[in-house]
């Protein structure tokens, strides 16, 4: 059983995309089987989560979302799913107040992942508690697994109930995805996305929802989607005059950090100004409603998902 912080150091390292490896979707979606190897005990959630909060709070970032997929938690602790989500969220709390910063749970439901899980997990915003701790909710993983028809009814839900709504698609599958998470789940933003820079119907409707896209440029370069950082369409998209943030997706697998995200940006051509207008993009389409750019004019991330 892997319980300790020397362990879980391990499982980070061995997760990290070595430089030289093939450059490809499923080979990132695959890392993350690594960590079926840690005895996810509420000490390892809780060292895992303090962990990413210190390296948050280490790059001054005063919000950000953290994007959890619960299911391996619930298997090991042998918790339904609110109580898992009361655990992460009494452990975010604290560290919200040690670093003085504004830490979001954001619950994930995995594309690929047993369709009766993820209503068990979905089903949490029937308790009033739960939906009190988490900020909204996000489709992650092979997007190819997408059923707008599927998911159609929870965020509903979740739309009633006032939370965040988001879904990855646009990135490995087709620019499809993007219209029907649009018309069908009417998302607020859309994670990826970048297959709709060549649509500009698409992008259209995107601007005409207010939806933003985060946008995580080592993320769709090392999946293999883009070739380079000077073939990455995101300023294209700014260009086009939709609303971006700019974000880490996962920081772990891809060893990289906001920083290195915005110099991405320099490196492409935007101005200082224009990356201000990201960051404020950021806390203008934050799930958490509480904070603002007038409150809270600072770096951010929405793509943390390294704990499970």
């Amino acid at each position: 059983m892997i319980n300790d912080k020397l362990n879980l150091l391990e499982v980070s390292r061995d997760m990290l995309f070595d430089k030289y490896e093939e450059k490809n979707f499923y080979r990132f979606l695959k890392k993350f089987d690594r960590l079926n190897d840690v005895k996810w005990t509420e000490q390892a959630i809780g060292t895992a989560i303090q962990q990413i909060c210190w390296d948050l709070a280490i790059e001054k970032i005063k919000y950000c979302e953290l994007k959890l997929s619960i299911s391996r938690y619930m298997k090991d602790l042998e918790l339904p799913p609110a109580e898992v989500i009361k655990i992460i969220y009494d452990i975010i709390s604290y560290e919200e107040v040690k670093w003085s910063s504004t830490f979001s749970l954001v619950l994930c439901l995995k594309y690929e992942s047993d369709r009766k899980e993820q209503l068990e997990i979905a089903n949490v915003i029937n308790d009033k508690a739960a939906v009190g701790m988490i900020s909204g909710i996000d489709l992650v993983g092979d997007e190819a697994y997408f059923d707008a028809e599927f998911y159609r009814p929870i965020f509903e839900k979740y739309k009633e109930a006032g939370l965040g709504l988001e879904a990855h698609v646009g990135e490995s599958q087709s620019v499809i995805n993007v219209q029907q998470a649009i018309e069908v789940l009417h998302v607020d933003r859309i994670a990826h996305g970048i297959k709709a820079v060549d649509h500009p119907d698409i992008l259209a409707m995107i601007k005409e929802h207010d939806i933003c896209m985060d946008i995580a440029i080592s993320s769709n370069i090392y999946t293999g989607v883009v070739q380079s950082i000077a073939e990455h369409p995101v300023k294209r998209l700014f260009d086009y005059g939709v609303d971006i943030t700019i974000g880490t997706d996962d920081p772990i697998i891809l060893n990289t950090s906001l920083n290195v995200e915005y110099n991405y940006l320099l490196q492409l051509g935007f101005t200082d100004s224009q990356i201000i207008k990201i960051m404020d993009n950021s806390i203008y389409h934050a799930f958490d409603k509480h904070v603002s750019v007038t409150s809270l004019r600072s770096q951010h991330t929405s793509g943390v998902s390294s704990v499970g």
